[in-house]
């Protein structure tokens, strides 16, 4: 029988889920504003960025770069989903501290030192990811679990039919016995991918180029991308769970 948590968190799920039915004014002004800005960068440089991008997650989904976690010592007999939430919530607070240190130091170095916080918010996530998997009681040594992260890292940055159907992939994780094989990933639209999580930090990124902003500007900005993407994998964690104890509800 589900208990009283389970409950709320199925609630939360359900709000969570309201959120993302329709894109808001708010998204649509800003993806054009993003697209003008990216007019302006030259192409071949989108490219390159996009290539390391992909090299990047490459290198995670095959596990090439992953960052060792110790498996948490869980006390014997049931640990309970809410006492797991609230130690993931103290996870999610240690990462938003480490990038808003990061983002301050390089806001405060301008626009030069800000081309270095990409790939370096891109390694903070994907650490607090795989911390939080490991957490909840999921190996990183099986490739449908790097995939998993990277859907929840994907779900956090997307718009419109892309982050519902990704969403879909998540909710019916446990549902589905099939995981996508590596092959698949080969003829991945890598530069999509790059551009829709570019644009997704780009308003405040731009911000953060100027000189005096930046540092407090950085710090805010990777302090809320972190602690959104972190509540993204907890509830995801959670749904996860709920279907493992009581079957798959939804």
């Amino acid at each position: 029988m589900m208990d009283v948590y389970e409950k709320m968190v199925l609630k939360k799920v359900s709000q969570f889920e309201s959120t993302f039915k329709t894109d808001s004014e708010m998204n649509m002004w800003s993806k054009k504003i993003q697209q003008k800005v990216d007019g302006l960068i030259p192409r071949r440089i989108h490219q390159s960025l996009a290539v390391a991008f992909e090299k990047g997650i490459k290198a995670f989904l095959q596990g090439l770069n992953l960052y060792y976690v110790d498996q948490p010592n869980k006390k014997e007999g049931h640990y309970s989903l809410h006492i797991l939430t609230e130690e993931a919530e103290q996870i999610v607070r240690n990462y938003t501290k480490i990038a808003s240190i990061e983002g301050a130091g390089t806001g405060f170095g301008g626009f030069i030192a800000s081309t270095i916080d990409f790939p370096a918010l891109i390694s903070i996530k994907l650490k607090m990811l795989q911390e939080l998997a490991v957490h909840f009681g999921y190996s990183m040594e099986n490739l449908e679990e790097r995939i998993f992260l990277i859907k929840v890292l994907q779900l956090q940055f997307s718009k419109g039919e892309c982050k519902r159907k990704t969403w879909e992939e998540i909710k019916n994780w446990e549902k589905n016995a099939v995981f996508q094989e590596w092959s698949s990933w080969e003829d991945f639209n890598w530069e999509e991918f790059y551009m829709e999580y570019k644009q997704s930090i780009e308003l405040l990124k731009l911000f953060q180029m100027l000189p005096g902003l930046g540092a407090v500007v950085g710090a805010v900005a990777n302090h809320s991308f972190v602690l959104e993407l972190g509540n993204t994998a907890i509830l995801s964690f959670q749904l996860r769970k709920i279907q493992e104890i009581q079957g798959n509800l939804l």
